[in-house]
């Protein structure tokens, strides 16, 4: 029959069309959650091989429980579950400023989350305070987030709105209590500066952490978040072709000067002669970052910049330039085993650097333990794994219950509560987040 055929096609028509709106509605709708970038097996590949040290369970509030099945979730034009398994190219902002996004990612799954309050011991406000600042202050409406109806700032009401009505937050005050506020516009943008928001002080917070001043409670915990890093593929130590890399942009302004230094005093024949500089300045920076045994960490238009991080997560070991770049990331972080220091300012120009980089590159046994350093501790710098979270709740946990602090972790470069600093580092101001050293 002539029709069959075409009967035949159209089935098969509909066939696939079912297929492929059910592919979509997995990918976009489950709430197992994952990373952009990294699959559902390689994501339980690398939970697995992470030491996580918190012991006491946690409640994140449902308000701000951002894959909650009940809930309607959005950023722009995409749902919640659409946006977390989206590359940053797809989405059309880069993720160095994700780290509120990623530190509720690991919340979600973390071993030690609860589902019912009652059973918590702490508790967890995950804004998503980078994006509420890209609205309130850039207008940015493409990254506009929301929550069953509440968008951008009124986001920040709902949460003063939520600890007023909390019994959990009433028990004791606030100090079990973590609240994210880790954009930097929250420091100085009016539509921040407000003494509405007085229970959230009486939480420990998460902050953007350069020369931002305390802005909760002296008797609580202020932690210093840290920048996602893009990292590229890691190079084995002996096969590193280049001694150096510095990928990093210029502005006229005088805060690019050190960038603009250190290629101009590297840009030398006798320079040249003794060192191999893969990439100083704009450039692609994989592989040159990772195939460098060392890559500078100088401040740009803030102290610090992600590049730490991507340095750090290409297995290369990062020199800082300023005092203060110490004072901007995790204070529980052994600097000193995973770096080197050039200070450069008004006491160490041309000469001073150039002898200092190279008294650091004839050591290349040091070169090499520092690189295994960073190599072995990698999780506490990965936004992709649990670690970065647990670190941070496990702070405020031995803080809090300081029977409960552990005596050694595998990740040599944390320091514990209880253990003192570097002697090197102790002339920094280390307890610039407000955590100490127990």
């Amino acid at each position: 029959h002539p029709a069959l055929p075409m009967r035949g096609i159209w089935i098969c028509f509909i066939l696939l069309v079912l297929v492929r709106e059910c592919a979509f509605y997995v990918r976009n709708n489950t709430i197992e959650n994952t990373f952009s970038v990294v699959g559902v097996k390689e994501q339980e590949a690398l939970d697995n091989n992470e030491e996580l040290l918190l012991s006491k369970s946690f409640y994140i509030y449902k308000e701000f429980d951002w894959l909650d099945k009940d809930s309607v979730a959005t950023i722009g034009n995409y749902t919640f579950q659409q946006w977390v398994k989206m590359t940053s190219s797809e989405r059309g902002v880069r993720e160095k400023h994700d780290d509120d996004l990623k530190f509720y990612l690991a919340a979600s799954r973390h071993p030690m989350r609860v589902k019912n309050p009652e059973d918590a011991e702490l508790f967890i406000i995950p804004l998503l305070h980078s994006y509420i600042g890209y609205d309130v202050v850039y207008g940015a409406t493409n990254l506009r987030v929301c929550f069953n109806g509440l968008c951008g700032r009124d986001m920040l009401v709902r949460a003063e709105n939520v600890l007023e009505n909390s019994v959990w937050f009433k028990r004791n005050e606030g100090n079990d209590h973590l609240v994210v506020l880790t954009s930097i516009v929250w420091q100085f943008h009016p539509a921040f500066k407000t003494k509405q928001f007085k229970l959230m002080k009486k939480c420990h917070i998460l902050k953007f952490g350069e020369g931002s001043p305390r802005w909760n409670n002296a008797n609580r915990l202020s932690l210093n978040t840290f920048y996602v890093g893009t990292p590229c593929p890691t190079i084995p130590f002996k096969e590193k072709t280049n001694d150096l890399a510095m990928i990093a942009g210029f502005k006229s302004n005088k805060k690019f000067q050190d960038r603009r230094n250190i290629c101009r005093w590297s840009n030398t024949t006798e320079f040249k002669t003794k060192h191999k500089f893969g990439v100083c300045g704009k450039g692609i920076q994989c592989p040159a970052l990772s195939s460098a045994r060392l890559g500078f960490h100088v401040r740009g238009d803030t102290i610090s910049a992600n590049r730490l991080y991507d340095t750090l997560l290409s297995g290369t070991v990062p020199i800082f330039t300023r005092k203060e770049q110490f004072e901007a990331h995790q204070s529980y972080i052994d600097w000193d085993n995973l770096s080197f220091f050039i200070p450069l300012g008004p006491n160490c120009t041309k000469d001073c650097f150039l002898k200092s980089l190279d008294s650091i590159l004839e050591d290349k046994k040091e070169i090499e333990r520092k690189t295994q350093n960073v190599l072995n501790n990698h999780h506490i710098f990965d936004w992709n794994t649990l670690v970065p979270f647990d670190n941070y709740l496990y702070m405020i946990q031995a803080h809090l219950w300081p029977e409960t602090r552990v005596g050694k972790s595998k990740y040599s470069a944390l320091i514990l509560p209880g253990q003192l600093p570097p002697a090197t580092l102790k002339e920094v101001n280390m307890s610039t987040s407000n955590l100490g050293h127990f």
